[in-house]
């Protein structure tokens, strides 16, 4: 009996220590079993200099050249729960994808699964400033349960793309930068699509995202 409870107590430290460094090394959950459900299509461009993620060529190349030589955690993108009414933990974290997270991202894939550094064209070409990611990790397979939609006051923010995945455990909204106002505070509200009464709410400050 002790030994199951201290191997129980060990699975969950495992999972939790996961849960907030989460090492991008594929992409979560998608990659070993596409998509469970999505619509919608994504347009790659990264043109627009004004735009409050913008990333330079340098500093891609300078990214790509961290993600290549530390770990990276998503802790600085993580969000603060500000609200809930759900009865039970359905969801273990939210976080949004910057570009330069998306570089990040996208390098150690191919770093450790191709073995080569990509160059800054070819992550450019994965970048875009059309739409802006925000993922939310369940705890269980609960992705098609919950609606997500990023609010900014009383005004929802207009959704690109919607996509389920790892069998409803993580559920990735893409949301239209051209709706956001990115000087102000916006709220990530994921809601129980069968019961409206039933939410979390997550503040977005956009300032306070990792952007070095």
């Amino acid at each position: 009996m002790l030994v199951k409870m201290l191997m129980s107590t060990l699975l969950m430290m495992i999972l939790s220590a996961g849960a907030i460094f989460f090492v991008i090394q594929t992409d979560v959950l998608s990659a070993d079993g596409g998509n469970d459900y999505e619509n919608g299509t994504l347009a790659y461009t990264f043109s627009d200099e004004t735009y409050f993620f913008h990333l330079s060529r340098e500093s891609i190349r300078d990214t790509i050249e961290e993600a290549t030589s530390t770990v990276e955690s998503i802790e600085g993108y993580l969000l603060e729960e500000t609200m809930s009414t759900l009865t039970q933990p359905d969801i273990a974290f939210v976080y949004v994808e910057t570009p330069r997270l998306t570089a990040i991202k996208e390098t150690k894939l191919i770093y450790d699964h191709f073995g080569r550094t990509p160059s800054v064209p070819e992550m450019e070409a994965k970048l875009s400033d059309q739409f802006l990611p925000i993922h939310v990790r369940f705890t269980s397979n609960r992705g098609f349960v919950y609606e997500v939609v990023l609010y900014q006051g009383a005004e929802k923010v207009s959704s690109i793309k919607r996509e389920v995945t790892g069998a409803g455990a993580m559920q990735t909204v893409y949301v239209d930068t051209s709706g956001i106002d990115f000087s102000q505070p916006a709220t990530v509200v994921v809601e129980d699509q069968m019961d409206e009464a039933l939410f979390v709410e997550y503040a977005v400050d956009f300032g306070s995202l990792n952007r070095k």
